[in-house]
């Protein structure tokens, strides 16, 4: 995983400030990451021309080709071409299997869903509830009779309240199937049916996860009694909350000046965290082995506080990576991380491959990641070394949108 340092220093007043653009290298994690995303979103999309039988037969194939592709890379002689080519194979195989099983599961799980008779289910928030024109509306985890869950969209009575995320409760449901024109939104979104409840029943979660959405309700709690768009801001950057963004279309001028991302949690709320949390570590001195695991255990903790946004898992995946770099004895990597943790997501969630926002958030940061030292030290040379905090945040913000800007435009 080498580096190349290239660039010159910046020097101002006579004194020199290192501001060396670095170049990094294309670990082999990333030609994987591309390809297996490309063939799962392929695989996703057009699962339905085939039959049953036919996905089966392609999902057999697609492993064993996996697997010859692994064994032909472990022995493969020291090119980096050929093994290149050997795991973009590696990729595209588990790719295919991905998707094609997901969109197996999602088929089965739909047919299980519609068949089910109206009556009382558990179902879990798996979202915070929003507002729409037939009332509240939210994705929730069914527990179906198999034990299994199911991911529906769920729509119920107003005089509920907003429902939040982690929340558990038993309603009298009937379901019922997507629109035409909704269908394939839902179905990237994995959702597998429409859940229309009534009479909803509390149940109280124990765990560590109860406490901490617990702990989420009653902060959301001390803002009830705050009105205006500060309020509404702080919910959603502190704690995940932005049912209050959409009054008085507050969160339609926050898009309009570029501010999108910052009330969505993301890759920068996760670095502010996980940096306050290890200074408080360092200065109480606790080691490094030790601070590590506290530092992931508190990212998580603070995604379950959040909702768990997709933009969050990601940014705790790339996080614990880059942290548990210490135990590998190698220096952390911004792109071997980011390429893995696409690696790890499609593994658990084939469609977050055709997600837009899964798509959007990786590009940033790969943007940020390849071109945010170079976009730097630009900055740093034309403003001759000054306003370096300045420069900083132009630069992100700049090799964010490179990657960004042709699906944001299209």
């Amino acid at each position: 995983m080498g580096f190349e340092a290239k660039g010159a220093a910046v020097s101002r007043g006579g004194r020199a400030a290192d501001r060396r653009a670095i170049r990094p290298s294309f670990p082999p994690t990333v030609p994987l990451a591309v390809s297996w995303w490309a063939a799962a979103a392929v695989a996703f999309e057009s699962s339905g021309i085939l039959a049953g039988t036919f996905r089966c037969g392609a999902v057999c194939a697609a492993l064993v080709c996996s697997a010859g592709a692994l064994a032909a890379f472990a022995f493969a002689r020291d090119r980096a071409c050929i093994k290149t080519a050997l795991l973009v194979v590696v990729g595209c195989s588990l790719g295919v299997a991905g998707g094609l099983l997901r969109a197996t599961t999602f088929d089965e799980q739909r047919e299980a869903v519609l068949s089910m008779p109206s009556g009382t289910y558990m179902l879990s928030m798996a979202a915070d509830a929003r507002s729409g024109d037939f009332g509240p509306t939210c994705f929730a985890d069914l527990r179906l009779p198999s034990g299994a869950t199911a991911k529906v969209s769920l729509r119920y009575p107003s005089d509920c309240g907003m429902l939040r995320y982690g929340c558990s409760f038993e309603a009298n449901v009937r379901f019922s199937e997507f629109s035409e024109t909704s269908a394939a939104y839902y179905r990237r979104q994995g959702a597998v049916a429409v859940a229309t409840a009534i009479d909803l029943a509390r149940v109280e979660m124990g765990g560590i996860r109860g406490s901490l959405v617990a702990l989420r309700e009653r902060a959301i709690a001390l803002f009830d009694g705050y009105e205006g768009r500060g309020a509404a801001f702080l919910r959603a950057i502190l704690l995940g909350d932005r049912s209050a963004l959409d009054d008085d279309g507050f969160y339609r001028d926050v898009k309009a000046i570029g501010l999108a991302h910052v009330v969505a949690v993301s890759g920068a709320h996760l670095s502010i965290v996980s940096a306050l949390i290890g200074l408080a570590l360092k200065a109480m001195r606790v080691p490094r082995a030790a601070a590590v695991p506290l530092q992931v255990l508190f990212v998580v903790g603070y995604l379950v506080c959040t909702a768990m946004p997709v933009s969050g898992v990601r940014a705790a995946f790339m996080t614990a990576v880059a942290l548990g770099s210490f135990y590998a004895r190698r220096r952390a990597s911004g792109i071997g991380a980011l390429a893995l943790c696409v690696c790890c997501v499609l593994c658990i969630s084939a469609e977050a491959s055709v997600s837009i926002s899964f798509a959007l958030s990786v590009l940033a940061t790969a943007g940020i990641v390849v071109f945010g030292g170079l976009a730097r030290t630009w900055c740093l040379a034309a403003t001759g070394g000054r306003f370096s905090v300045l420069c900083e945040s132009m630069a992100l913000t700049s090799s964010s949108g490179i990657f960004t800007m042709p699906l944001a435009a299209s």
